[in-house]
């Protein structure tokens, strides 16, 4: 009975708001929402439809079933915390549909995560296009609250292009765009940026950082469904890191040939240390260092 209701709840998601819940691995959605519907003593996914069928619900139905990887799915103990002690108190206030969200999509991220990797991004993938005519693109998919890209412009601006890249920063979720945009962190995100480049990019006011405009200017967000937005033109960067973890494989698939269709030429696209590829070279792909893989020129 309980899959027939889930099915009925995947239909609806699917028709009314374009979401396809086949595209994600079952048995984490399922996690998510059964702990949801514990918390608010909702006795199946009939109810669970109706719950979140409340105010604001159209908005932000599609963005609660984002998932955006976070440090707190590594360590369990912490990532049991924050279901337990926090959200079960944040989400027990009204728009429940809205803050649905929040629960089922944690957008936790920091600069320069996996540093070595950045090193080799600055030191043997950007200083092969420092004056190439016209400028590099770079798409930052899956950027969630913006650490990634604003990673990407200060690697970009200390790199000496003659003619600076653009960037596009794109996700499902409008709320963690917004944060982005705001561009407002803790210090702890930025652990990994050194201090020159701290006090360069970055106002530091109390235990919060900002990013300086020279930074904002540099990015064009933007809401994008890596699975069926259309992509706007070709890139020579494409970086999407720890978003595939939580697709089936058909689904990773997919993503990669959109990708791999989207680089130029010699283009690069640098994936999560988490993840993997199997079926790179179909697409035309060549793995030349962990995470970075090439597309073979025509």
């Amino acid at each position: 009975m309980e899959q027939v209701q889930f099915s009925k709840f995947k239909q609806r998601l699917k028709s009314q708001y374009g979401l396809d819940l086949e595209l994600y691995k079952e048995a984490q959605i399922m996690r998510r929402l059964r702990g949801y519907m514990q918390r608010h003593q909702l006795s199946g996914f009939a109810e669970l439809e109706n719950y979140i069928g409340s105010s604001h619900q159209a908005t932000h139905l599609i963005d609660y079933l984002d998932i955006n990887v976070s440090e707190f799915f590594r360590h369990p103990e912490l990532f049991a915390y924050l279901e337990q002690e926090i959200l079960s108190r944040y989400i027990g206030s009204s728009h429940q549909a809205t803050h649905l969200i929040d629960y089922l999509d944690i957008n936790v991220s920091e600069f320069f995560r996996n540093p070595e990797l950045f090193t080799y991004l600055e030191q043997d993938v950007l200083s092969r296009w420092l004056t190439k005519n016209p400028p590099v693109r770079i798409w930052s998919a899956g950027c969630s609250i913006g650490a990634e890209p604003y990673s990407l412009a200060i690697a970009v601006l200390e790199a000496g292009f003659r003619g600076l890249p653009s960037i596009w920063a794109t996700d499902l979720d409008a709320g963690a765009l917004q944060q982005a945009k705001v561009g407002q962190y803790a210090l702890q995100d930025v652990r990994n940026v050194t201090p020159s480049r701290l006090k360069k990019y970055f106002d530091l006011a109390g235990d919060i950082v900002t990013v300086k405009s020279v930074l904002k200017e540099r990015l064009q967000f933007a809401r994008h469904d890596l699975l069926c937005d259309p992509i706007k033109g070709s890139f020579e960067l494409i970086v999407c890191r720890n978003v595939a973890i939580y697709f089936t494989e058909d689904a990773k698939t997919a993503m990669l040939k959109r990708f791999a269709a989207a680089l130029a030429n010699d283009g690069i696209l640098f994936t999560g240390a988490t993840e993997s590829y199997l079926n790179y070279r179909e697409l035309g792909l060549n793995r030349v260092s962990s995470c970075f893989y090439r597309k073979e020129g025509a």
